[in-house]
């Protein structure tokens, strides 16, 4: 039905020992974030080449580059910017800009055409918010048009657009003002466990609804509340996340990329490795039942 693949740092920080998991778990696909601890926009050509050549040796294909780009403040100006994957000392729009141009080479190198961004850190969500971020996404296009890239735009808690219903509006502006050469290099990155983090309770169905037929990629997490309101990711289906319906729906949509998973997630006491274990099987559980 769906191919399965994993970011290679949610299994290992050492990409050999990730890779060796990857494999003998049956997957070929991989994404890119950081390496041995590092964005991988942060390391030097020889450890990206070295990269390369252990994917290589393992049979892995990279699918995409998990990047932080435009994680960033939308007007550039913030006095400090830190957050899961971000990158300090990057604020403004023309550094993240300078970050596409790297991601051109990283694609490059991992032949592989498509990459994530986000919709810059929250801030008052309104209409008049979603079309300024609509431009930039739009600028961002055409650096990816020239090279060949794919920016898939993906819903972040921390970010502009968190959920379903923010990314419908969002893409709505994104599809009324931009051009079909640009539109080519735009997708949406769909992740329901971010929405459901976000508090989007319905993300996998009228969450899902406001952006159906406009998905190019997606990623797999699911989530708890505990006792004082704090989220925790767990395997699929142990959450909230309705993935059974929301996988259906991909299915029939006729959704042919892959479900990449970010699981996120460490059972107590163990491992970053046994909990990539525990979410591959579980998710390899559901999508049996689903057929």
């Amino acid at each position: 039905m769906f191919e399965l693949g994993i970011i290679t740092d949610e299994v290992h920080d050492d990409l050999a020992t990730s890779c060796r998991f990857i494999k003998e778990a049956g997957l070929s696909l991989v994404e890119l974030r950081t390496l041995n601890g590092a964005n991988i926009f942060t390391l030097p050509d020889e450890e990206i080449l070295t990269a390369k050549d252990i994917l290589a040796e393992y049979g892995l294909e990279v699918v995409g580059l998990s990047s932080p780009i435009l994680k960033s403040p939308l007007d550039g100006t913030a006095e400090s910017v830190s957050g899961d994957f971000m990158l300090e000392g990057r604020q403004t729009f023309e550094e993240q800009l300078e970050l596409l141009e790297r991601a051109a080479y990283l694609c490059q190198v991992f032949d592989t055409s498509l990459v994530r961004v986000f919709t810059f850190l929250r801030g008052d969500w309104s209409a008049e918010l979603a079309k300024r971020v609509s431009e930039k996404l739009l600028t961002a296009a055409e650096v990816a048009r020239e090279h060949g890239m794919v920016l898939a735009v993906e819903n972040e808690p921390i970010c502009n657009v968190r959920h379903g219903r923010e990314m419908g509006l969002l893409f709505d502006y994104v599809e009324k003002t931009g051009s079909p050469e640009l539109l080519a290099h735009l997708t949406i990155l769909w992740d329901p466990g971010n929405a459901y983090y976000a508090g989007e309770l319905d993300a996998s169905t009228s969450g899902y609804s406001a952006i159906r037929g406009r998905v190019g990629h997606v990623h797999i997490k699911d989530v708890i509340f505990d006792n004082e309101g704090r989220p925790h990711c767990v395997p699929v289906g142990m959450g909230k996340v309705n993935y059974a319906p929301q996988l259906s729906a991909l299915k029939d949509d006729g959704y042919t990329g892959p479900l990449i998973l970010e699981p996120h997630y460490v059972p107590e006491g163990g491992t970053s490795m046994e909990g990539a274990k525990e979410a591959l099987s579980a998710l390899k559980e559901l999508l049996g039942k689903i057929g």
